[in-house]
């Protein structure tokens, strides 16, 4: 057994974990001010870690949850204080630190997300209305990050649901 290492400085209310191109972990964490930050392990397999780093103020969150593109990036997606979604994406796959899109708003009236992927490696991002209502999802059209989402939420019902989660 080993001891729990601290990764702090910074305080969190929900943490999701993804992983980079080359095996490297990637912790993205929401502060109690609702700003997510992310950090990453220097190398695959590694106890050391990057310092916190702010992804910007363009969202501020009260959910997150990770993917990886068909190409390896890492795409970020937040549901707001104001129960709409937006995404960020690392504009160079695996780039330690590396540069992220803006965040891209892609609306909807949302209580939870999820996200996973389909065989051909594109993401799909599942909701659940404001009102524990039915199941939504969006679909990226191509796998291209930033672009070619499905334009409306696809209703999965008739259930209404109070937690979703993908495998």
């Amino acid at each position: 057994s080993s001891d729990w290492i601290d990764l702090g400085p910074t305080q969190s209310k929900q943490i999701t974990v993804g992983h980079n191109k080359d095996g490297r972990l990637a912790l993205f964490s929401i502060s109690p001010e609702n700003i997510t930050y992310y950090k990453y392990q220097l190398k695959p397999n590694s106890l050391n870690w990057s310092n916190w780093i702010d992804l910007g103020l363009g969202a501020q969150s009260k959910q997150i949850s990770v993917g990886n593109n068909k190409d390896g990036s890492l795409v970020l997606f937040s549901l707001s204080l104001n129960n709409t979604v937006s995404y960020k994406y690392q504009l160079s796959p695996g780039t330690p630190g590396g540069n992220w899109s803006d965040w891209i708003d892609i609306g909807g009236q949302i209580k939870q997300i999820a996200v996973g992927n389909n065989k051909d490696g594109s993401l799909v991002l599942f909701s659940i209305g404001i009102n524990y209502s039915v199941p939504y999802y969006k679909y990226q059209i191509t796998s291209t990050p930033g672009i070619n989402w499905s334009s409306d939420w696809i209703d999965l019902g008739p259930t209404q649901s109070k937690q979703i989660t993908v495998g």
